[in-house]
């Protein structure tokens, strides 16, 4: 596993930066993110307007719905077709199709 100091992360933040500069201001990106937990990361709001987003996470709803920008998906994704079980966690963006497992839990306040 490839571990990353913090002048590392600030290097990759600024490498997004000038990408999202560069991006021609005719091109519309497609973002498809799964586990959205409310929608796109702030990041993405360099690209306000040229972004067009389809968002998956099964606590959103029970139906469908296009918003501007954005279709909100309510599903899960997974690697097989049907339904499954859905553990949610006061911590949203911790909610999966995995049970969760308390041996690790109990480190965590929350």
């Amino acid at each position: 596993m490839i571990q990353m100091r913090w002048w590392d992360l600030l290097r990759a933040r600024s490498a997004f930066g000038r990408l999202i500069r560069d991006i021609d201001k005719d091109v519309t990106l497609t973002l498809v993110d799964v586990g959205s937990v409310g929608g796109l990361k702030d990041r993405w709001q360099l690209l306000e307007g040229r972004v067009r987003s389809y968002c998956f996470d099964p606590r959103e709803g029970a139906s469908p719905r296009e918003e501007p920008g954005r279709t909100v998906l309510p599903f899960a994704v997974g690697r097989t077709h049907g339904t499954a079980d859905f553990y949610c966690t006061r911590f949203g963006n911790m909610s999966s199709m995995l049970q969760p497992n308390a041996d690790t839990l109990h480190r965590f306040q929350d």
